[in-house]
């Protein structure tokens, strides 16, 4: 999956220092943590983060919800039985215009979706111009 010219940066609160290492490894890319924003108690901090990136790319977790409401473009990663906000089916979902749905077809399949969201990443490189 890896994705040259592409900077990940992580959204996540909590400790997340094994699940991001783990990432790194197993996708080939960096992810970025910013040391000094407290993700969970800094939300201005948070929006700023968020409101700075061209795309955001998460599951459903409260980085979906703030990076929709700032109207950024947003891919959700969806299992495949989803919370009934994110409906059942297709790219679009409620409430939230900015956000495209990557669904698991299969439950527990995420090798699917993430080289789905992976193809798009590209396709959307290629088609701003980006050849690299």
């Amino acid at each position: 999956m890896t994705q040259p010219d592409c900077s990940f940066i992580n959204l996540q609160y909590g400790d997340t220092d094994a699940e991001i290492a783990l990432a790194q490894t197993d996708l080939g890319v960096q992810i970025y943590t910013h040391p000094e924003i407290d993700r969970f108690n800094d939300l201005d901090a948070l929006l700023a983060l968020i409101d700075g990136l061209d795309l955001v790319i998460t599951t459903s977790n409260v980085a979906a919800h703030l990076a929709a409401s700032l109207g950024k473009p947003c891919w959700l990663l969806l299992q495949n039985l989803p919370i009934w906000y994110w409906k059942r089916a297709g790219e679009s979902v409620l409430f939230y215009p900015s956000v495209r749905a990557f669904r698991q077809e299969k439950t527990g399949d995420w090798e699917t979706v993430i080289a789905d969201a992976a193809a798009a990443l590209q396709s959307l490189r290629i088609r701003d111009g980006e050849s690299r």
